[in-house]
Protein backbone atom coordinates (compact mmCIF):
# COMPACT_ATOMS: atom_id res chain seq x y z
CA UNK A 1 0.00 0.00 0.00
CA UNK A 2 2.54 2.44 1.06
CA UNK A 3 4.57 1.79 -2.49
CA UNK A 4 1.44 2.56 -4.14
CA UNK A 5 0.91 5.66 -2.54
CA UNK A 6 4.69 6.73 -3.24
CA UNK A 7 4.02 6.17 -6.71
CA UNK A 8 0.78 7.98 -6.85
CA UNK A 9 2.45 10.78 -5.41
CA UNK A 10 5.79 10.65 -7.41
CA UNK A 11 2.92 10.54 -10.22
CA UNK A 12 1.22 13.99 -9.01
CA UNK A 13 4.62 15.68 -8.66
CA UNK A 14 5.50 14.97 -11.94
CA UNK A 15 2.78 15.92 -13.51
CA UNK A 16 3.13 20.23 -13.54
CA UNK A 17 2.36 20.07 -17.20
CA UNK A 18 6.58 21.15 -18.47
CA UNK A 19 5.35 21.65 -21.82
CA UNK A 20 2.89 24.05 -21.22
CA UNK A 21 4.06 26.60 -18.71
CA UNK A 22 2.27 27.88 -16.00
CA UNK A 23 -1.20 25.71 -16.57
CA UNK A 24 -1.35 23.18 -13.79
CA UNK A 25 -3.41 19.95 -13.57
CA UNK A 26 -7.33 20.49 -12.83
CA UNK A 27 -8.52 19.70 -9.26
CA UNK A 28 -10.94 16.62 -11.08
CA UNK A 29 -7.61 15.28 -11.77
CA UNK A 30 -5.70 15.75 -8.50
CA UNK A 31 -9.39 14.37 -6.49
CA UNK A 32 -8.92 11.38 -8.53
CA UNK A 33 -5.35 10.44 -8.28
CA UNK A 34 -5.54 10.77 -4.26
CA UNK A 35 -8.41 8.69 -4.37
CA UNK A 36 -8.06 6.07 -6.28
CA UNK A 37 -4.13 5.34 -6.51
CA UNK A 38 -4.36 1.60 -7.98
CA UNK A 39 -6.71 0.04 -10.55
CA UNK A 40 -6.45 -3.21 -8.24
CA UNK A 41 -8.40 -2.47 -4.47
CA UNK A 42 -6.88 -4.19 -1.36
CA UNK A 43 -9.15 -6.66 0.10
CA UNK A 44 -12.29 -5.40 -1.76
CA UNK A 45 -15.90 -6.23 -0.10
CA UNK A 46 -17.00 -7.78 -3.22
CA UNK A 47 -16.40 -7.73 -6.83
CA UNK A 48 -18.82 -5.56 -7.81
CA UNK A 49 -17.83 -2.75 -5.23
CA UNK A 50 -14.31 -3.09 -7.18
CA UNK A 51 -15.91 -2.86 -10.55
CA UNK A 52 -17.65 0.74 -8.92
CA UNK A 53 -15.07 1.89 -8.16
CA UNK A 54 -13.10 1.25 -10.95
CA UNK A 55 -16.11 2.86 -13.61
CA UNK A 56 -16.00 5.82 -10.55
CA UNK A 57 -12.20 6.52 -12.19
CA UNK A 58 -12.43 6.09 -15.55
CA UNK A 59 -15.56 8.76 -14.77
CA UNK A 60 -13.53 11.23 -13.36
CA UNK A 61 -10.70 10.39 -15.44
CA UNK A 62 -13.09 11.10 -18.64
CA UNK A 63 -14.80 14.31 -16.80
CA UNK A 64 -10.56 15.51 -16.50
CA UNK A 65 -9.89 14.81 -20.59
CA UNK A 66 -13.20 17.03 -20.83
CA UNK A 67 -11.31 19.90 -18.64
CA UNK A 68 -8.42 19.83 -20.25
CA UNK A 69 -10.10 19.84 -23.57
CA UNK A 70 -12.31 22.59 -23.07
CA UNK A 71 -9.06 24.57 -21.34
CA UNK A 72 -7.01 23.86 -24.76
CA UNK A 73 -10.45 24.78 -26.86
CA UNK A 74 -10.44 28.10 -24.55
CA UNK A 75 -7.31 28.94 -26.47
CA UNK A 76 -8.16 28.98 -30.07
CA UNK A 77 -9.00 32.05 -31.78
CA UNK A 78 -13.02 31.42 -31.39
CA UNK A 79 -12.55 30.30 -27.96
CA UNK A 80 -10.98 33.64 -26.83
CA UNK A 81 -14.10 35.98 -28.10
CA UNK A 82 -16.37 37.32 -25.89
CA UNK A 83 -19.92 35.06 -25.40
CA UNK A 84 -21.66 37.68 -27.13
CA UNK A 85 -19.56 37.62 -30.64
CA UNK A 86 -19.95 33.65 -30.74
CA UNK A 87 -23.55 34.19 -30.06
CA UNK A 88 -23.91 36.32 -33.44
CA UNK A 89 -21.33 33.85 -35.05
CA UNK A 90 -23.84 30.92 -34.03
CA UNK A 91 -26.95 33.33 -35.15
CA UNK A 92 -25.67 34.27 -38.75
CA UNK A 93 -25.00 30.73 -39.15
CA UNK A 94 -28.34 29.60 -38.86
CA UNK A 95 -29.58 32.32 -40.79
CA UNK A 96 -27.85 30.74 -43.78
CA UNK A 97 -29.44 27.53 -43.82
CA UNK A 98 -32.44 29.22 -43.95
CA UNK A 99 -33.21 31.21 -47.22
CA UNK A 100 -36.33 33.05 -47.36
CA UNK A 101 -38.73 31.23 -49.60
CA UNK A 102 -39.95 27.80 -50.01
CA UNK A 103 -39.29 25.43 -47.00
CA UNK A 104 -36.71 22.86 -47.98
CA UNK A 105 -38.37 19.09 -48.33
CA UNK A 106 -35.60 17.34 -46.49
CA UNK A 107 -36.30 19.78 -43.44
CA UNK A 108 -39.62 17.88 -42.98
CA UNK A 109 -38.39 14.29 -42.46
CA UNK A 110 -34.89 14.66 -41.25
CA UNK A 111 -32.82 16.23 -38.80
CA UNK A 112 -32.40 19.98 -37.98
CA UNK A 113 -28.40 20.57 -39.10
CA UNK A 114 -28.02 24.08 -37.65
CA UNK A 115 -28.47 21.89 -33.62
CA UNK A 116 -25.22 20.66 -34.75
CA UNK A 117 -23.67 24.26 -34.05
CA UNK A 118 -23.49 23.73 -30.67
CA UNK A 119 -21.95 20.52 -30.50
CA UNK A 120 -18.37 21.58 -31.36
CA UNK A 121 -17.10 22.55 -28.35
CA UNK A 122 -18.11 23.33 -24.83
CA UNK A 123 -18.00 26.99 -25.35
CA UNK A 124 -20.32 27.47 -28.26
CA UNK A 125 -22.69 24.60 -26.59
CA UNK A 126 -23.09 27.28 -23.18
CA UNK A 127 -23.27 30.09 -26.24
CA UNK A 128 -25.81 27.97 -28.10
CA UNK A 129 -27.82 27.90 -24.67
CA UNK A 130 -27.40 31.39 -23.58
CA UNK A 131 -28.64 32.78 -26.88
CA UNK A 132 -32.62 32.56 -27.47
CA UNK A 133 -32.46 33.92 -31.32
CA UNK A 134 -30.43 30.93 -32.31
CA UNK A 135 -33.64 28.48 -31.03
CA UNK A 136 -35.71 31.31 -33.06
CA UNK A 137 -35.35 29.35 -36.52
CA UNK A 138 -37.61 26.26 -36.09
CA UNK A 139 -38.55 23.59 -38.84
CA UNK A 140 -41.02 21.48 -37.55
CA UNK A 141 -40.02 18.13 -38.39
CA UNK A 142 -42.21 16.69 -35.79
CA UNK A 143 -44.94 18.19 -33.79
CA UNK A 144 -42.73 16.60 -29.96
CA UNK A 145 -39.25 18.50 -31.34
CA UNK A 146 -41.28 21.53 -32.28
CA UNK A 147 -42.80 21.83 -29.13
CA UNK A 148 -39.77 21.07 -27.14
CA UNK A 149 -37.25 23.39 -28.79
CA UNK A 150 -39.97 26.15 -28.67
CA UNK A 151 -39.51 27.38 -24.81
CA UNK A 152 -35.86 28.10 -25.75
CA UNK A 153 -36.35 30.68 -28.15
CA UNK A 154 -38.21 32.47 -25.18
CA UNK A 155 -39.26 35.94 -26.63
CA UNK A 156 -36.82 36.00 -29.64
CA UNK A 157 -38.31 36.87 -32.97
CA UNK A 158 -39.18 33.80 -34.31
CA UNK A 159 -39.18 32.16 -37.78
CA UNK A 160 -41.05 28.90 -38.64
CA UNK A 161 -40.88 26.75 -41.32
CA UNK A 162 -43.41 23.68 -42.03
CA UNK A 163 -43.51 21.33 -44.57
CA UNK A 164 -47.07 19.82 -44.84
CA UNK A 165 -45.93 16.43 -46.44
CA UNK A 166 -49.08 13.75 -46.91
CA UNK A 167 -47.15 11.01 -47.76
CA UNK A 168 -45.80 10.99 -44.78
CA UNK A 169 -47.31 7.77 -42.36
CA UNK A 170 -45.43 7.33 -39.06
CA UNK A 171 -45.08 10.91 -38.49
CA UNK A 172 -47.09 13.10 -41.16
CA UNK A 173 -48.25 16.34 -41.77
CA UNK A 174 -50.74 16.20 -39.69
CA UNK A 175 -48.55 15.57 -36.66
CA UNK A 176 -46.85 19.10 -38.27
CA UNK A 177 -50.06 21.01 -38.67
CA UNK A 178 -51.21 19.80 -34.93
CA UNK A 179 -48.41 21.17 -33.68
CA UNK A 180 -48.96 24.74 -35.78
CA UNK A 181 -51.83 25.08 -34.42
CA UNK A 182 -51.62 24.01 -31.01
CA UNK A 183 -48.33 26.12 -30.06
CA UNK A 184 -48.25 28.83 -32.89
CA UNK A 185 -51.12 30.69 -31.77
CA UNK A 186 -49.73 31.88 -28.55
CA UNK A 187 -46.53 33.69 -30.69
CA UNK A 188 -47.86 35.37 -32.84
CA UNK A 189 -47.15 38.28 -31.08
CA UNK A 190 -43.57 37.61 -31.60
CA UNK A 191 -43.46 35.81 -35.37
CA UNK A 192 -41.00 37.49 -37.63
CA UNK A 193 -41.01 35.23 -40.66
CA UNK A 194 -43.48 32.26 -41.59
CA UNK A 195 -42.89 29.87 -44.19
CA UNK A 196 -45.92 26.98 -44.99
CA UNK A 197 -45.12 24.23 -48.33
CA UNK A 198 -47.98 21.74 -48.53
CA UNK A 199 -51.23 20.81 -49.66
CA UNK A 200 -53.97 23.08 -50.21
CA UNK A 201 -56.46 22.42 -47.42
CA UNK A 202 -53.49 22.11 -44.92
CA UNK A 203 -52.09 25.67 -46.28
CA UNK A 204 -55.80 27.11 -45.81
CA UNK A 205 -55.88 25.82 -41.88
CA UNK A 206 -53.01 27.64 -40.98
CA UNK A 207 -54.05 30.86 -42.81
CA UNK A 208 -57.08 30.93 -40.10
CA UNK A 209 -54.67 30.82 -37.25
CA UNK A 210 -53.48 34.50 -38.60
CA UNK A 211 -56.17 35.84 -36.37
CA UNK A 212 -54.74 38.25 -34.22
CA UNK A 213 -52.41 41.22 -34.71
CA UNK A 214 -48.55 40.47 -36.39
CA UNK A 215 -46.88 43.38 -36.21
CA UNK A 216 -43.11 41.69 -36.08
CA UNK A 217 -44.23 39.65 -39.36
CA UNK A 218 -41.66 40.28 -41.90
CA UNK A 219 -42.03 37.68 -43.97
CA UNK A 220 -45.08 35.14 -45.73
CA UNK A 221 -44.92 32.33 -47.98
CA UNK A 222 -47.92 30.56 -48.11
CA UNK A 223 -47.54 27.81 -50.96
CA UNK A 224 -49.22 24.71 -52.52
CA UNK A 225 -46.72 24.86 -55.73
CA UNK A 226 -45.17 20.74 -55.17
CA UNK A 227 -48.85 19.55 -55.12
CA UNK A 228 -51.49 19.08 -57.52
CA UNK A 229 -54.71 20.50 -56.06
CA UNK A 230 -57.51 17.77 -55.35
CA UNK A 231 -59.94 18.69 -57.94
CA UNK A 232 -62.24 15.72 -55.31
CA UNK A 233 -61.67 17.76 -51.99
CA UNK A 234 -63.70 20.19 -50.85
CA UNK A 235 -62.06 23.75 -51.45
CA UNK A 236 -62.12 26.63 -49.62
CA UNK A 237 -61.84 29.53 -51.78
CA UNK A 238 -62.77 32.23 -49.70
CA UNK A 239 -60.49 31.70 -46.77
CA UNK A 240 -58.47 34.52 -46.88
CA UNK A 241 -54.75 34.76 -46.10
CA UNK A 242 -55.28 36.83 -43.03
CA UNK A 243 -58.38 37.39 -40.78
CA UNK A 244 -58.62 41.23 -40.90
CA UNK A 245 -57.13 44.49 -42.71
CA UNK A 246 -54.16 46.05 -40.20
CA UNK A 247 -52.93 42.98 -38.86
CA UNK A 248 -49.43 42.62 -40.92
CA UNK A 249 -48.46 46.35 -40.86
CA UNK A 250 -44.81 45.27 -40.83
CA UNK A 251 -44.60 42.91 -43.71
CA UNK A 252 -42.05 43.48 -45.93
CA UNK A 253 -42.05 40.18 -48.25
CA UNK A 254 -45.29 38.02 -49.66
CA UNK A 255 -45.14 34.90 -51.45
CA UNK A 256 -48.36 33.11 -52.81
CA UNK A 257 -47.95 30.45 -55.02
CA UNK A 258 -50.77 28.03 -55.88
CA UNK A 259 -53.84 29.24 -53.72
CA UNK A 260 -57.19 30.61 -54.26
CA UNK A 261 -56.71 34.22 -53.61
CA UNK A 262 -58.54 37.34 -54.70
CA UNK A 263 -56.93 41.09 -54.84
CA UNK A 264 -59.23 42.47 -51.87
CA UNK A 265 -58.00 40.10 -49.63
CA UNK A 266 -57.29 41.56 -45.75
CA UNK A 267 -53.42 40.59 -46.62
CA UNK A 268 -53.12 43.68 -49.36
CA UNK A 269 -55.63 46.19 -47.35
CA UNK A 270 -53.19 47.22 -45.05
CA UNK A 271 -52.28 51.02 -45.27
CA UNK A 272 -49.48 51.84 -46.16
CA UNK A 273 -48.73 48.80 -47.91
CA UNK A 274 -44.74 48.52 -47.52
CA UNK A 275 -44.00 45.16 -49.39
CA UNK A 276 -40.61 44.82 -50.77
CA UNK A 277 -41.14 41.76 -52.33
CA UNK A 278 -44.08 40.70 -54.07
CA UNK A 279 -44.63 37.19 -55.36
CA UNK A 280 -47.99 36.02 -56.54
CA UNK A 281 -48.90 32.99 -58.94
CA UNK A 282 -52.43 31.92 -59.16
CA UNK A 283 -51.51 28.46 -61.01
CA UNK A 284 -54.06 27.15 -63.37
CA UNK A 285 -56.45 29.75 -63.90
CA UNK A 286 -59.36 26.73 -65.02
CA UNK A 287 -59.12 25.82 -60.62
CA UNK A 288 -58.99 29.47 -59.42
CA UNK A 289 -60.79 31.55 -61.91
CA UNK A 290 -61.42 34.06 -59.85
CA UNK A 291 -58.94 36.45 -58.12
CA UNK A 292 -61.46 39.42 -58.34
CA UNK A 293 -61.42 42.76 -60.03
CA UNK A 294 -59.10 44.79 -61.66
CA UNK A 295 -60.13 47.86 -59.56
CA UNK A 296 -58.68 45.65 -56.84
CA UNK A 297 -55.56 44.62 -58.49
CA UNK A 298 -54.68 48.26 -59.83
CA UNK A 299 -55.49 49.49 -56.08
CA UNK A 300 -53.29 47.41 -54.68
CA UNK A 301 -50.33 47.82 -56.76
CA UNK A 302 -50.42 51.63 -56.49
CA UNK A 303 -50.35 51.35 -52.98
CA UNK A 304 -47.54 48.67 -52.61
CA UNK A 305 -45.63 50.47 -55.66
CA UNK A 306 -43.78 53.01 -53.94
CA UNK A 307 -41.70 50.52 -51.73
CA UNK A 308 -41.86 47.21 -54.08
CA UNK A 309 -38.00 46.08 -54.94
CA UNK A 310 -39.14 42.66 -56.58
CA UNK A 311 -42.73 42.13 -58.34
CA UNK A 312 -43.42 38.53 -60.00
CA UNK A 313 -47.43 38.31 -61.60
CA UNK A 314 -47.74 34.84 -62.67
CA UNK A 315 -51.43 34.43 -64.34
CA UNK A 316 -52.99 36.38 -61.35
CA UNK A 317 -54.77 39.44 -63.65
CA UNK A 318 -58.33 39.68 -62.91
CA UNK A 319 -60.20 38.10 -66.38
CA UNK A 320 -63.01 39.39 -68.29
CA UNK A 321 -66.48 38.48 -67.07
CA UNK A 322 -68.45 35.47 -68.81
CA UNK A 323 -71.23 38.36 -69.43
CA UNK A 324 -68.23 41.19 -70.17
CA UNK A 325 -68.77 43.22 -67.37
CA UNK A 326 -66.60 45.94 -67.98
CA UNK A 327 -66.17 45.94 -63.96
CA UNK A 328 -63.81 42.90 -64.80
CA UNK A 329 -62.24 43.33 -67.73
CA UNK A 330 -59.78 45.99 -68.78
CA UNK A 331 -62.28 48.53 -70.11
CA UNK A 332 -63.04 51.19 -68.06
CA UNK A 333 -60.00 51.26 -66.11
CA UNK A 334 -58.04 54.29 -65.85
CA UNK A 335 -55.07 55.07 -68.40
CA UNK A 336 -52.92 56.47 -65.26
CA UNK A 337 -49.60 54.82 -64.87
CA UNK A 338 -48.24 53.35 -61.87
CA UNK A 339 -44.34 54.50 -60.73
CA UNK A 340 -42.11 52.11 -59.20
CA UNK A 341 -39.56 53.82 -57.98
CA UNK A 342 -37.33 51.22 -55.81
CA UNK A 343 -37.91 48.00 -58.23
CA UNK A 344 -34.90 45.95 -59.05
CA UNK A 345 -36.82 43.08 -60.78
CA UNK A 346 -40.32 42.44 -62.52
CA UNK A 347 -41.66 39.19 -63.98
CA UNK A 348 -45.05 39.27 -65.43
CA UNK A 349 -47.08 36.04 -66.98
CA UNK A 350 -50.08 35.40 -68.54
CA UNK A 351 -52.17 35.70 -71.38
CA UNK A 352 -50.61 38.49 -73.43
CA UNK A 353 -53.00 41.12 -73.80
CA UNK A 354 -52.51 41.04 -69.98
CA UNK A 355 -48.97 40.98 -69.57
CA UNK A 356 -49.37 44.10 -71.85
CA UNK A 357 -51.83 45.78 -70.10
CA UNK A 358 -49.67 45.43 -67.25
CA UNK A 359 -46.83 47.26 -69.15
CA UNK A 360 -48.43 49.72 -70.47
CA UNK A 361 -49.85 51.01 -67.18
CA UNK A 362 -46.54 49.93 -65.18
CA UNK A 363 -43.65 52.98 -64.89
CA UNK A 364 -40.02 51.60 -63.63
CA UNK A 365 -36.55 51.91 -64.26
CA UNK A 366 -35.23 51.07 -67.70
CA UNK A 367 -32.16 49.39 -65.83
CA UNK A 368 -35.45 46.69 -63.92
CA UNK A 369 -34.33 43.22 -64.36
CA UNK A 370 -37.39 41.79 -67.00
CA UNK A 371 -38.78 38.75 -67.18
CA UNK A 372 -41.73 38.57 -69.15
CA UNK A 373 -43.75 35.09 -70.18
CA UNK A 374 -46.13 35.41 -72.96
CA UNK A 375 -49.55 32.91 -73.49
CA UNK A 376 -50.93 33.16 -76.79
CA UNK A 377 -50.26 35.26 -80.31
CA UNK A 378 -53.07 38.00 -79.40
CA UNK A 379 -51.11 41.03 -78.89
CA UNK A 380 -47.85 39.78 -79.71
CA UNK A 381 -46.23 41.93 -82.13
CA UNK A 382 -47.62 45.16 -79.67
CA UNK A 383 -45.91 43.39 -76.84
CA UNK A 384 -43.05 43.23 -78.48
CA UNK A 385 -43.33 46.60 -79.89
CA UNK A 386 -43.62 47.42 -76.32
CA UNK A 387 -40.45 45.85 -75.01
CA UNK A 388 -38.66 46.92 -77.87
CA UNK A 389 -39.11 50.58 -76.65
CA UNK A 390 -38.11 49.64 -73.07
CA UNK A 391 -34.93 47.91 -74.28
CA UNK A 392 -34.38 51.23 -76.46
CA UNK A 393 -34.30 53.44 -73.00
CA UNK A 394 -31.99 50.17 -71.16
CA UNK A 395 -28.24 49.69 -71.35
CA UNK A 396 -27.69 48.31 -74.72
CA UNK A 397 -27.56 44.42 -74.71
CA UNK A 398 -24.09 42.95 -75.26
CA UNK A 399 -25.39 39.16 -75.91
CA UNK A 400 -28.60 37.41 -76.45
CA UNK A 401 -29.59 33.80 -76.80
CA UNK A 402 -32.79 32.54 -78.84
CA UNK A 403 -33.99 29.33 -77.80
CA UNK A 404 -35.99 28.10 -80.55
CA UNK A 405 -39.22 25.87 -79.85
CA UNK A 406 -38.36 21.81 -81.21
CA UNK A 407 -42.19 21.80 -81.50
CA UNK A 408 -45.32 24.35 -82.24
CA UNK A 409 -46.29 23.82 -78.77
CA UNK A 410 -43.41 24.51 -77.22
CA UNK A 411 -42.02 28.02 -76.14
CA UNK A 412 -39.80 30.54 -78.13
CA UNK A 413 -37.39 32.15 -75.06
CA UNK A 414 -35.27 34.62 -76.02
CA UNK A 415 -32.66 36.05 -73.49
CA UNK A 416 -30.43 38.80 -73.54
CA UNK A 417 -27.29 40.35 -71.20
CA UNK A 418 -25.35 43.31 -71.11
CA UNK A 419 -22.24 41.63 -71.12
CA UNK A 420 -20.95 38.14 -72.38
CA UNK A 421 -23.26 35.13 -71.49
CA UNK A 422 -21.96 33.95 -68.03
CA UNK A 423 -21.25 30.53 -67.34
CA UNK A 424 -22.37 29.10 -65.54
CA UNK A 425 -25.59 30.61 -66.54
CA UNK A 426 -27.19 33.16 -64.42
CA UNK A 427 -30.71 35.02 -64.93
CA UNK A 428 -30.47 37.37 -67.69
CA UNK A 429 -31.21 41.05 -67.05
CA UNK A 430 -33.83 40.51 -69.62
CA UNK A 431 -35.82 37.22 -70.96
CA UNK A 432 -39.34 37.04 -73.35
CA UNK A 433 -40.63 33.47 -73.67
CA UNK A 434 -43.75 33.10 -75.65
CA UNK A 435 -46.14 30.20 -75.70
CA UNK A 436 -48.16 29.97 -78.40
CA UNK A 437 -50.22 26.95 -77.73
CA UNK A 438 -50.02 25.27 -81.43
CA UNK A 439 -50.60 21.78 -81.52
CA UNK A 440 -47.74 19.92 -83.72
CA UNK A 441 -49.19 20.86 -86.88
CA UNK A 442 -49.22 23.71 -86.79
CA UNK A 443 -46.09 25.98 -88.19
CA UNK A 444 -45.20 28.44 -85.84
CA UNK A 445 -43.40 31.79 -87.48
CA UNK A 446 -40.68 33.16 -85.55
CA UNK A 447 -40.94 36.35 -87.59
CA UNK A 448 -44.28 37.48 -85.57
CA UNK A 449 -42.25 37.28 -82.40
CA UNK A 450 -38.92 39.05 -84.31
CA UNK A 451 -40.70 41.24 -87.07
CA UNK A 452 -41.38 44.17 -84.47
CA UNK A 453 -37.61 44.62 -82.99
CA UNK A 454 -36.34 46.90 -85.46
CA UNK A 455 -33.13 47.87 -84.78
CA UNK A 456 -32.98 47.12 -81.33
CA UNK A 457 -30.61 44.11 -81.62
CA UNK A 458 -28.26 46.06 -83.71
CA UNK A 459 -25.57 46.37 -82.12
CA UNK A 460 -25.94 42.49 -80.41
CA UNK A 461 -22.03 41.33 -80.38
CA UNK A 462 -22.76 37.56 -79.30
CA UNK A 463 -25.62 35.54 -80.59
CA UNK A 464 -26.27 31.95 -79.34
CA UNK A 465 -29.30 29.97 -81.13
CA UNK A 466 -31.11 26.84 -79.64
CA UNK A 467 -33.96 24.59 -81.10
CA UNK A 468 -35.32 24.24 -84.39
CA UNK A 469 -35.77 26.09 -87.12
CA UNK A 470 -36.43 26.78 -91.06
CA UNK A 471 -34.49 28.30 -93.47
CA UNK A 472 -36.83 31.14 -93.20
CA UNK A 473 -36.53 31.55 -89.69
CA UNK A 474 -32.79 31.84 -89.19
CA UNK A 475 -33.10 34.70 -92.17
CA UNK A 476 -35.03 36.42 -90.20
CA UNK A 477 -32.98 36.33 -87.29
CA UNK A 478 -30.28 37.27 -89.39
CA UNK A 479 -31.43 40.30 -90.76
CA UNK A 480 -31.70 41.70 -87.80
CA UNK A 481 -28.24 41.08 -85.85
CA UNK A 482 -25.19 42.84 -88.39
CA UNK A 483 -23.27 43.34 -85.71
CA UNK A 484 -22.44 39.63 -84.31
CA UNK A 485 -19.32 39.16 -84.25
CA UNK A 486 -19.66 35.76 -82.22
CA UNK A 487 -21.84 32.96 -83.18
CA UNK A 488 -23.51 30.07 -80.90
CA UNK A 489 -25.25 27.45 -83.07
CA UNK A 490 -26.31 24.70 -80.06
CA UNK A 491 -28.31 21.70 -80.19
CA UNK A 492 -31.20 20.50 -82.20
CA UNK A 493 -32.02 19.47 -85.89
CA UNK A 494 -30.72 22.02 -88.10
CA UNK A 495 -32.34 22.49 -91.46
CA UNK A 496 -30.40 24.50 -94.18
CA UNK A 497 -28.75 27.37 -91.07
CA UNK A 498 -25.58 27.28 -92.95
CA UNK A 499 -27.67 28.56 -96.28
CA UNK A 500 -28.91 31.31 -94.61
CA UNK A 501 -25.81 32.35 -93.71
CA UNK A 502 -24.42 33.36 -97.47
CA UNK A 503 -27.60 35.95 -97.89
CA UNK A 504 -30.09 37.60 -95.87
CA UNK A 505 -33.27 39.58 -96.18
CA UNK A 506 -35.83 39.14 -98.23
CA UNK A 507 -33.94 37.88 -101.06
CA UNK A 508 -32.85 34.37 -100.38
CA UNK A 509 -31.00 34.30 -103.97
CA UNK A 510 -28.76 37.54 -103.58
CA UNK A 511 -24.94 35.97 -103.27
CA UNK A 512 -23.64 38.87 -102.64
CA UNK A 513 -25.64 39.97 -99.57
CA UNK A 514 -23.08 38.76 -96.63
CA UNK A 515 -24.77 38.29 -93.19
CA UNK A 516 -22.94 38.79 -89.72
CA UNK A 517 -20.27 40.77 -92.36
CA UNK A 518 -18.38 41.04 -88.62
CA UNK A 519 -18.46 37.66 -87.67
CA UNK A 520 -15.06 36.34 -86.54
CA UNK A 521 -16.02 33.05 -84.23
CA UNK A 522 -18.27 30.25 -84.93
CA UNK A 523 -19.39 27.59 -82.65
CA UNK A 524 -21.04 24.44 -83.56
CA UNK A 525 -22.66 21.60 -81.38
CA UNK A 526 -23.95 18.59 -82.40
CA UNK A 527 -24.75 18.76 -85.89
CA UNK A 528 -27.93 17.69 -87.84
CA UNK A 529 -27.32 13.50 -88.07
CA UNK A 530 -26.21 13.64 -84.35
CA UNK A 531 -29.29 12.88 -83.23
CA UNK A 532 -30.51 10.62 -86.20
CA UNK A 533 -27.48 8.66 -86.31
CA UNK A 534 -25.12 7.95 -88.81
CA UNK A 535 -25.40 10.55 -91.73
CA UNK A 536 -23.06 10.97 -94.61
CA UNK A 537 -20.46 13.73 -93.17
CA UNK A 538 -20.96 16.17 -96.35
CA UNK A 539 -24.61 17.15 -95.01
CA UNK A 540 -22.75 19.32 -92.60
CA UNK A 541 -18.44 19.36 -93.03
CA UNK A 542 -18.53 19.59 -96.52
CA UNK A 543 -21.22 22.10 -96.44
CA UNK A 544 -19.39 24.03 -93.71
CA UNK A 545 -16.26 23.70 -95.85
CA UNK A 546 -18.07 25.13 -98.96
CA UNK A 547 -19.31 28.43 -96.80
CA UNK A 548 -15.98 28.91 -94.92
CA UNK A 549 -14.94 29.47 -98.81
CA UNK A 550 -17.70 31.41 -99.51
CA UNK A 551 -16.83 33.82 -96.30
CA UNK A 552 -13.01 34.53 -97.21
CA UNK A 553 -13.29 34.91 -101.21
CA UNK A 554 -15.98 38.03 -99.40
CA UNK A 555 -13.04 39.28 -97.41
CA UNK A 556 -14.73 37.99 -94.70
CA UNK A 557 -12.76 34.64 -93.19
CA UNK A 558 -13.62 33.05 -89.77
CA UNK A 559 -10.95 33.99 -87.67
CA UNK A 560 -11.98 30.64 -85.03
CA UNK A 561 -13.86 27.66 -85.30
CA UNK A 562 -14.99 25.32 -82.60
CA UNK A 563 -16.94 22.04 -83.13
CA UNK A 564 -18.65 20.11 -80.60
CA UNK A 565 -19.56 16.77 -80.56
CA UNK A 566 -18.90 16.53 -83.49
CA UNK A 567 -17.82 12.97 -85.65
CA UNK A 568 -15.07 13.88 -88.62
CA UNK A 569 -12.05 12.35 -89.88
CA UNK A 570 -8.91 13.37 -89.50
CA UNK A 571 -8.73 14.68 -93.20
CA UNK A 572 -11.68 16.96 -92.73
CA UNK A 573 -10.18 18.67 -89.59
CA UNK A 574 -6.96 19.32 -91.69
CA UNK A 575 -9.17 20.75 -94.69
CA UNK A 576 -10.96 22.85 -91.91
CA UNK A 577 -7.72 24.34 -91.26
CA UNK A 578 -6.86 25.45 -94.78
CA UNK A 579 -9.71 28.21 -93.71
CA UNK A 580 -9.51 28.80 -90.24
CA UNK A 581 -6.10 29.72 -88.36
CA UNK A 582 -7.80 28.83 -84.95
CA UNK A 583 -9.59 24.84 -85.17
CA UNK A 584 -10.53 23.85 -81.62
CA UNK A 585 -12.49 20.25 -82.01
CA UNK A 586 -14.33 19.16 -79.05
CA UNK A 587 -16.05 15.86 -81.11
CA UNK A 588 -14.71 12.03 -82.05
CA UNK A 589 -12.12 12.00 -84.84
CA UNK A 590 -12.47 9.31 -86.75
CA UNK A 591 -11.39 7.54 -90.09
CA UNK A 592 -14.83 6.18 -90.51
CA UNK A 593 -17.40 8.66 -89.16
CA UNK A 594 -19.89 5.46 -88.94
CA UNK A 595 -17.71 2.76 -87.49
Amino acid sequence: MEACTDSAQETQAGSKYDATEGITPPQSVSLAQKEFTSLTPVQPESRADARAKIHASIHSYERAIQDLRADLNALTPIGRLPLELQAEILVAAVKGLHPVGEPRRAYGKGPLPWISLAHICRALRAAALHTPRFWSFLVVTTGQTFAALLPRSRHAPLTVYAYLDDDDEDMGSNDRLCALETHLPAHLYRLRELCVNGPLVQVQRVCKLLASPLDTLDTLVLSNRIYAPDFDHDLEPDVPVIAAPGLTSGLRHLQLQWLPFRWDDPVFATRPLKLNTLIVSAGDRDVFPDVGRLEDFMSTMEAAAPYLDVLRLEDVFPQKSPEGNSSSSHCGVPSKSISFPALSSLRLAGRTSDVLFALDHFSFSPDVVLDIVANGESDLPDLVHRLSEHLRRAAPLQAIEISLPYRPSDELRLSGWRDDIPHPPKSPPFQLSVNTHKDDTEEFETATALQHVGDTFAHIERLTITGNGTAQTWRDIYSRLPSVHRLVIAHGEWKGFLGPLTAAGDGAADSNTLAFPALRQLELMTPDYFYGGCQPTERSVDALLEWLGFRQARGAPIGSLCLTSWVVTEEEVQKLKVFVPDVRFEGIVDRDPCG
